[in-house]
């Protein structure tokens, strides 16, 4: 099989149109020569590419290009019009074949159409210059493990035709496609590699594993693709997943990840957009201690609202000002292909964010308000008192927390440090160093750090609690908590708590050791392929 190595790629649709692009009204050869330039200018060398076979029937749609099952001149021609662009800027191109296609596009197709298939699928690799196409993707996220009942649309090209499936699913059908579609565009472009490509509609791995074993023989892809959407927690247990499903990272290639940067409710803008870049970098990061490719972030460019709403329209390194975001920044320093770091928990308390009420914390710190989200806390950040030069987190505004519920707290998911650096039954250790000024709560067993562990999926196991730390002196005081992970723990979440008193508590220089002291901060992967 093939390795998708050294292909650096990112997905693309212009800020003005999604599947649109190809339709003559939104089509810019100008416009998407300079998109192309951008993402070059990041360090990506491929576009990953979007064509949706959409019947003429459909022409109130202004998605009805590229027409099924026979694609206009004008299309065809802009399709060529692409690859020219894309040589001119010096990037390679993923294409996509038949999105917005499946369930019978809009009534009139399906995965039972192979005929149809096959004679668009050749006037679309036709105009293609495939000396610009690095692969041909059959579909964009298959379901080979849909158990929805498929609506028997069929056609003369369906193997012993015109006997059909009696009630088959959708996953059935749409294998059996594949198993005719895949050796097909090998006709048309014998020197492409043809993919396919899944994600967990059906679970991790799900449609995947599906995939691995249906597609077989001459319907065998050339590699694998797996969109990575999930927690920061649960990137390593998405990817395993994939790559157990497979059997091997050589012939597995991420092909979308990411976050969207949208601010909503307790999340502002530049909480958002620093959510996405830890993100992009902890799949980044695992992708090269598990020896996969480099990933593919979705996408390159934020769209307009009046294209994609929501958090949809902000999954872009670059926003519609054309403005490289600080995603895009990531890229910029540490470019496709080259090393990045873990994630740290940031010890030096640098950078800063806003949080939906006004509080200003460190990047990747969040506050805590207690089991009913309702303790009272602000943060800010002081360039006055510190412990190392520079700055440090003041917590304030505390005193009228109640006794009823879990005190207020400064918090961290340090997710990006993980396996192979977490380890069940080992001890890992939190350090910070604490200053207090006036009444901080002593008398009530505060302020005292914790260490609570949970599932990659979010669930609760166990905590440990450290005692009560004594900030009366007013001087720093550095305090520990060291906690064993438990057999089922995927991360740790670590706070400082502090509440129910009436002072101030300024932390600085935090610290989160592994065994024998290892400090998990700022971890460089050894890139395996």
């Amino acid at each position: 099989m093939a390795k998708p190595y050294g292909l650096y790629t990112v997905n693309y649709l212009p800020i003005t149109a999604t599947q649109n692009m190809w339709n003559s009204t939104y089509y810019s050869s100008s416009q998407f020569l300079a998109d192309m330039q951008r993402a070059a200018s990041l360090g990506f060398n491929t576009l990953r590419v979007f064509i949706p076979a959409w019947p003429p029937a459909n022409s109130g749609y202004l998605q009805n290009s590229i027409d099924y099952p026979s694609p206009t001149n004008g299309e065809l021609a802009r399709l060529t019009d692409f690859c020219a662009q894309a040589a001119t800027a010096g990037v390679k191109l993923h294409v996509t074949l038949f999105d917005h296609w499946g369930a019978g596009s809009g009534g009139q197709g399906g995965f039972g159409e192979v005929a149809g298939a096959q004679t668009w699928a050749a006037a679309v690799v036709g105009a293609l210059d495939l000396s610009q196409v690095v692969c041909i993707e059959l579909q964009n996220e298959m379901r080979f493990a849909l158990t929805n009942s498929y609506p028997g649309i069929f056609d003369s090209g369906w193997p012993g035709y015109p006997t059909v499936p009696s009630s088959p699913t959708y996953g059935q059908v749409m294998t059996v496609w594949a198993q005719q579609m895949i050796p097909y565009l090998r006709t048309l472009a014998s020197s492409t590699p043809i993919v396919i490509s899944c994600t967990n509609y059906e679970g991790i791995p799900g449609d995947l594993a599906s995939a691995v074993s249906g597609l077989t023989g001459s319907a065998l892809p050339d590699w694998f693709e797996w969109h990575c959407y999930t927690t920061i927690a649960g990137i390593s247990a998405s990817l395993q997943g994939a790559i157990d499903a497979v059997g091997d990272v050589a012939p597995l290639f991420i092909g979308e990840v990411g976050l969207s940067s949208y601010a909503s409710g307790s999340t502002t803008t530049s909480a958002g957009m620093q959510n996405q870049v830890d993100y992009l970098q902890a799949v980044r990061w695992w992708c090269q201690q598990l020896g996969l490719p480099e990933p593919a972030p979705w996408m390159l460019l934020d769209s307009l609202l009046s294209v994609q709403t929501g958090a949809q329209a902000y999954f872009g390194l670059i926003d519609t000002s054309y403005t490289v975001k600080p995603s895009g920044a990531l890229y910029q320093k540490y470019p496709p292909g080259h090393l990045v770091p873990a994630l740290d928990i940031n010890g030096s308390m640098a950078g800063a964010i806003v949080d939906g009420n006004g509080n200003v914390l460190p990047k990747r710190w969040y506050v805590y308000k207690g089991n009913t989200n309702l303790q009272p806390i602000t943060t800010s950040i002081d360039t006055t008192t510190y412990h190392s030069p520079g700055q440090s987190v003041l917590l304030s505004n505390f005193s009228g927390t109640s006794g009823g519920d879990n005190p207020a707290a400064l918090a961290i998911q340090p997710n990006g440090i993980s396996w192979p650096l977490y380890l069940p039954g080992q001890t890992y250790t939190f350090r910070v160093w604490l200053k207090g000024s006036g009444d901080v709560g002593a008398a009530n067993s505060l302020p005292h750090l914790v260490i609570s562990w949970y599932t990659s999926v979010g669930g609760y196991i166990s905590g440990t609690n450290g005692s009560v730390i004594d900030l009366s002196s007013g001087n720093w005081v550095k305090a520990t908590l060291s906690s064993t992970m438990p057999s089922n723990a995927g991360y740790a979440v670590l706070f400082v708590l502090v509440g129910y008193g009436s002072g101030q508590v300024w932390a600085d220089d935090a610290e989160w050791a592994g065994p024998n002291g290892r400090m998990l901060t700022n971890q460089t992967a050894h890139y395996r392929k």
